[in-house]
């Protein structure tokens, strides 16, 4: 598990632990004139009295002001702002959290969860905050400086007289430290806060009530969306729209006219004249076909002689996509097309109320929106893609509006899904960096692209592939958001489809025009131009696409996939709560008599007949048990092997079974029986090869988790009682134990999980379960099941290790080489003849002349003024070619420009094709025999403890020897022992974290790991390493002294040449933001590209 911060100087680890960050206030009573302004506000609220003076005049003034003396801690949150950030909090605020103003205002207060933070606290926070509900909680916090406390923890919601939730108040004490002054201070003080404010006394940013607009304004308003939408509409539909212009001899005419000033007229006369095609046949089609192509495309009788009628079909297809992807769009967005618009809009659009019964039905649409809202509505409802939109205004942001796809692909109906956040279709499997990077990127007020896993109504995933356009008004308020939801199914139009969503995205408006507001204050962003400073919505959506998106710092806040299991349930039990049907069968379970409560508890497979072991499965099982403690043989059975016996005395027992191979990486089942599907309702195939951890969830108890990895990792027995769930979402406490099996060399190969439903377990199959895990065996006998690879079995003659240590040599020779340009080019130019292969192979490129003006320019710096600089014009000219025009006004400084610039184009791009050529092959086998020879010099640099395998010893020594040096912190992995330790980890890994070689070599590099490292980072490199695949993911990790690092990790694994899973690179890279980070990053992404993926042994 994750380790916390450690102690640094001469301050003993529990003071760390336990220490405030400020000393204690001189006194806990709450000054007199802070609780007359309370009590004057808790009034005022009431409307028994009138507001307390001071302040800046605004009820939160006056509140900051009250608060500002009073020694307990108080933080105040806007409800009205996406993101629940704290807006103010006092000096009391920091002596117990250690975080100051300015650090902790504008940010979520899940900066202070950590590792042993509970998740079911943190879910009773969430829902309290977004039910508005009064709530006091015991919960783990973490200082600054990484200590834990326990936080005494209330939250108090405000509302205002008209009924908005406008704030949350939050007041924190250390619960171990908190003296009998400071309890009765906290409790005054929370007695004291008022749960009401007048709403004259603190104006929203933007109230609706304040609003008037006139009939003329909303139309125009209606009209101007309509164009827009109209636009957009022609635009996504590019065929149609031709043949709607086709129809509309006018329309025809503005566009051919808009495409001649472009020379482009000729493929819409090609086009219009193509659709006559259709009624001809043969010879005289393709006769017309090829006039056309001639006629209308410029082409040349001798291209035209050949085409048949498939290849004049072709053409046509060419055209058409041209005509309505490139030259339509820019039709339409252009002034020609407008007076079309108009017309089109005359003829279709009047603003009336049609389409308010798409829209929630008790949503109040905001007088200065109604035309837009009303028209995007229209507009929606039919497009072939889920589309929704919020209000940011609203507390929870709900939907006020989903369009038909939307209930087609989620199963949700309308009046289900309006008026609730779209995350009720979260679930167990959805990512918490997904949802971090929503959440970031709707507080900030940034367009977000995110592929998430989501939950139909039934309860079937599907991925998603989420867009969000925010929309501020023309004041500058953030006002609303579209979400483009996309289900990314692998149908064979994905990439019509995702070209489609692409179009949407970039033409959806992120500006409204509305009424002047005076208004000051609130959820605002500084406007931008968006097409200037972010990427095309393409590239986005392909790097959403591929989860490639960076995660942001608010990831912190995700201790799992359990934080999100409860959602989906929740929006279930709710929609039947309201008289709708929960789910398909919901009304036939009903019908049934089966009481509602039956699938949170029923198991999904019938009881056993009996729960007695069959007689056949303990004779194998003792027999099993015999021949790994070397009394007896093995059973017959299975395929002959120790684990198809296992598995063939384990099919029929009635126990739930699951086998994991702790030899492969990412400690996944292997193989279960037929009772884990009764137990859990995971069939074999969604099982085997998956980590038991998708058993987890919102209540599953991290303390438990914690103790079954520290088991696993030591090959420790253990039985513990741990709350899982269901493939259907339901809960049961888990009997569960895990017994390790060791085979006969003392290699961990092993685990045995026995798991039962606590709660419906009978006597019978509690003497069942117990039978089984006695009869289990702990020790296999080696020879019965050989590894799949064993090191013992590996015979390696001398010469094949120092072959294997020549060619590592020639590897990482090239690869330092390419890393050092300048300095190579230089032990080059030092070698005549190494110098002339450069120039050689320079000179099949026509690159010789660089070289040439690189070597004569090493001459430069012996002289000075005029003769330096006509030495340098005549290089110029006679090896870089240029003239004597262009050199004539050179002077010293910009031909030391034109020789790094020579240099660095000679070390970045020249020497790194020449070092991988052949031409360079003689080079690196010259330098390879003179600086290298296989000895053990390199052990010492190698964890004392570890046994290098024969077969791979040249690899790693050499690796070894080069890596010593590299200015990045470099590991190298065995994947091959459970743990994966580090078996080598080099003198900048030292550096920078500041752990010696013998107190990180043997062990997994989590130790660095504390409170604020990343889950979502964490999952990604568990995920690559288990699949073997490389990895880039940036995460916080911690120094030994206790101080926090931004690492860069990267990991390549390393296969051997018949397969086998063997090593794992590991290069971290600090990101200190440093002025040589672009040319360090650069190094990285060389070194990255040239690490090998295969060793020959």
């Amino acid at each position: 598990a994750p380790a916390g911060g450690g102690g640094s100087g001469g301050t003993p680890p529990s003071s760390r632990r336990t220490g405030r960050s400020r000393e204690e206030p001189a006194s806990w009573s709450l000054p007199s004139r802070s609780v007359e302004a309370l009590e004057a506000l808790r009034d005022a609220g009431e409307g028994r009295g009138s507001m307390p003076r001071g302040g800046d005049g605004t009820w939160l003034g006056a509140m900051q002001e009250a608060l500002a003396d009073v020694p307990v801690a108080v933080a105040i949150t806007d409800m009205t702002v996406p993101g629940v950030t704290v807006m103010w909090c006092n000096a009391g605020f920091e002596r117990v959290t250690g975080y100051p103003k300015e650090e902790t205002e504008g940010q979520n207060c899940r900066f202070l969860q950590g590792e042993r933070t509970e998740p079911k606290v943190v879910s009773k926070m969430v829902r309290a905050l977004r039910k508005a509900k009064e709530l006091v909680v015991k919960v783990t916090n973490y200082r600054k400086d990484g200590s834990r406390f326990v936080n005494d923890l209330s939250l108090t919601p405000v509302h205002d007289s008209k009924g908005v939730y406008r704030y949350s108040l939050g007041v924190l004490s250390d619960l171990d430290k908190q003296s009998r002054e400071e309890r009765a201070a906290v409790e005054q003080l929370r007695e004291l806060l008022p749960r009401k404010l007048p709403a004259k006394a603190q104006p929203l940013a933007f109230d609706p009530d304040d609003v008037r607009v006139d009939k003329r304004s909303k139309e125009d308003q209606y009209r101007a969306a309509q164009s827009m939408f109209t636009r957009l509409q022609w635009t996504l539909c590019g065929e149609e729209s031709l043949e709607m212009l086709a129809a509309n001899p006018s329309a025809w005419d503005a566009l051919t006219s808009f495409l001649k000033a472009s020379k482009e007229q000729g493929l819409a006369d090609f086009w219009m004249e193509s659709r006559k095609l259709s009624t001809m046949r043969g010879a005289a089609k393709e006769m017309r076909g090829r006039t056309m192509c001639e006629k209308y495309l410029g082409m040349s009788g001798s291209e035209t002689r050949s085409m048949d009628a498939s290849a004049i079909e072709r053409k046509v297809g060419e055209v058409t996509s041209q005509l309505a992807n490139e030259c339509l769009p820019r039709f339409i967005k252009s002034k020609d097309c407008a007076s079309l618009v108009e017309e089109h809009v005359d003829k279709t659009s009047k603003l009336d109320d049609s389409s308010r019964g798409l829209i929630w039905d008790q949503y109040q649409v905001p007088e200065d929106l109604a035309g837009f809202i009303y028209s995007f509505a229209s507009f929606a409802e039919s497009f072939p893609a889920c589309i929704v939109l919020s209000d940011m205004a609203i507390p929870g942001n709900p939907m006020l509006y989903v369009n038909r796809e939307f209930c087609r692909v989620t199963g949700f109906a309308k009046k289900e899904a309006q008026g609730r956040n779209c995350r009720f279709l979260q679930g167990p499997r959805t990512e918490p960096a997904s949802v971090a990077i929503i959440q970031d990127t709707l507080r900030r007020g940034a367009d977000c692209f995110v592929k998430i896993t989501n939950y139909r109504k039934n309860g079937d995933v599907f991925q998603n592939l989420l867009s969000m356009r925010p929309v501020h008004d023309s004041n500058g308020v953030y006002r609303l958001c579209f979400g483009v939801q996309f289900e990314v199914d692998g149908g064979l139009d994905l990439k019509q489809r995702l070209h489609k969503l692409s179009l949407l995205l970039e033409l959806l408006p992120s500006e409204v025009q509305v009424p002047r507001s005076g208004s000051k204050a609130g959820p605002k962003h500084k406007k931008k131009t968006r097409r200037k400073e972010e990427r095309a919505e393409k590239e986005q959506l392909a790097e959403a696409l591929e989860a490639r998106n960076e995660i942001p710092d608010s990831a912190l806040d995700m201790q799992g996939e359990e934080r999100f299991a409860d959602h989906h349930d929740e929006m279930l039990e709710e929609i039947a709560a309201a008289g709708g049907s929960a789910n398909g069968h919901a009304d036939e379970e009903r019908s049934r008599g089966s009481p509602p409560s039956s699938r949170r508890t029923g198991r999904s497979r019938e009881e056993p007949a009996s729960w007695s072991l069959p007689s056949r499965s303990v004779e194998a099982l003792e027999a099993l048990r015999d021949a790994g403690e070397g009394r007896g043989s093995m059973p017959r059975g299975g395929d002959g092997t120790w684990l198809g016996a296992m598995q063939e005395a384990l099919a029929d027992v009635p126990v739930a079974v699951a086998i994991t191979d702790m030899t492969v990486p990412g400690v996944t089942v292997m193989w279960c029986n037929a009772g884990f599907e009764r137990v859990t309702g995971y069939p074999k195939e969604e099982t085997e090869g998956q980590n038991c951890r998708f058993l987890q969830g919102e209540r599953t108890e991290p303390k438990v988790v914690s103790k079954m990895v520290r088991a696993l990792r030591k090959a420790k027995e253990l039985v513990v009682k741990v709350t899982n769930y269901r493939k259907d979402g339901s809960r049961f406490v888990n009997d569960l134990s895990l017994t390790p099996v060791h085979d006969s060399k003392g290699v961990y190969r092993y685990s045995l999980g026995v798991l039962s439903d606590l709660d419906k377990q009978s006597r019978e199959e509690r003497a069942a379960v117990e039978q089984l895990r006695e009869l289990l065996p702990r020790k296999l006998p080696a020879k019965a099941q050989p590894l799949a690879f064993d090191p013992d079995d590996v015979r390696v003659d001398k010469r094949s290790k120092e072959d294997q240590y020549r060619a590592a040599q020639s590897m990482f020779t090239r690869l330092q080489w390419t890393l050092c340009g300048e300095e190579s080019l230089e032990m080059l130019a030092a070698n005549p003849s190494a110098w002339d292969a450069l120039t050689s192979f320079l000179k099949a490129s026509k690159e010789q002349g660089l070289a040439d003006f690189w070597m004569e320019s090493r001459k430069l710096s012996t002289m000075r003024g005029a003769a330096k600089e006509m030495r340098g014009r005549t290089m110029c000219e006679k090896y870089l070619g240029m003239s004597g025009s262009e050199t004539r006004s050179m002077d010293a400084s910009a031909i030391e420009r034109k020789v790094g610039e020579v240099t660095s184009q000679l070390a970045n791009e020249c020497l790194p094709r020449f070092i991988k050529s052949k031409d360079c092959a003689s080079l690196v086998e010259e330098h390879v025999d003179k600086t290298s020879k296989l000895d053990d010099s390199s052990r010492g640099l190698i964890w004392d403890q570890y046994q290098v395998p024969e077969d791979l010893a040249g690899f790693i020594y050499s690796f070894a020897s080069f890596a010593e040096s590299f200015p990045a912190c470099i590991v190298l992995s065995d994947m091959a022992i459970p743990g994966n330790p580090m078996l080598y980890v080099n003198r900048e890994f030292c550096r920078v974290t500041g752990f010696a070689k013998k107190e990180a070599q043997g062990r997994n590099c989590r130790f660095l790991q504390g409170p604020r490292t990343e889950p979502a980072s964490v999952a990604i490199i568990q995920d690559t390493l288990r699949r073997g695949a490389d990895c880039f993911v940036k995460i916080t990790n911690y120094r030994k002294n206790g101080d926090v690092f931004q690492n860069l990790l990267s990991m390549r694994p390393v296969h051997d040449s018949n397969g086998v899973y063997r090593l794992c690179f590991g290069v971290q890279f600090e990101v200190d933001g440093g002025l040589d980070l672009k040319q360090r990053l650069h190094k990285l992404s060389l070194l990255l590209e040239l690490l090998p993926s295969e060793v020959q042994v």
